[in-house]
């Protein structure tokens, strides 16, 4: 049996080394592939092959964004505008009638009182003006 399980371990090893020495062959064969790909980069478009491509602005789409929105901010205020023109003539006319309602003469009831009281200030001035 000692000699089943050293056996058995030799071949794992075995195995270990195998795969290991499979990976290292792919690892190799996988960094030649990327040096003969740069190789060719370089040669086509020299040290800027390895910059990040800049994005370029769809200005086609911004400029017809920047319209919508500037038309949207007139159409906006227009409407603002109106309503603040609105209210203000809605103010205006709320004003209006309630100074017709405030200048109306009162009722006939406190008119009575008004009356009395302007009879005796006519009086008491016309006693004055009698006694000079």
């Amino acid at each position: 049996m000692s000699k089943n399980k050293t056996e058995e371990k030799s071949s794992a090893t075995n195995q270990d080394d195998d795969d290991d020495d499979e990976m290292d062959r792919l690892a190799r064969q996988m960094l030649i592939e990327e040096a003969k790909r740069n190789k060719i980069r370089a040669e086509t478009q020299g040290a800027l092959g390895w910059q990040k491509p800049t994005m370029v602005t769809n200005r086609k789409f911004l400029r017809n964004t920047l319209i919508s929105n500037a038309v949207h901010n007139i159409n906006k205020n227009e409407q603002e505008r109106q309503q603040r023109i609105k209210s203000i003539m809605n103010r205006k006319q709320d004003d209006y009638e309630h100074q017709r309602k405030r200048s109306r003469t009162p009722p006939h009831s406190s008119r009575r009182k008004h009356d009395k009281d302007d009879t005796t200030c006519d009086l008491s001035s016309k006693r004055i003006k009698k006694e000079k």
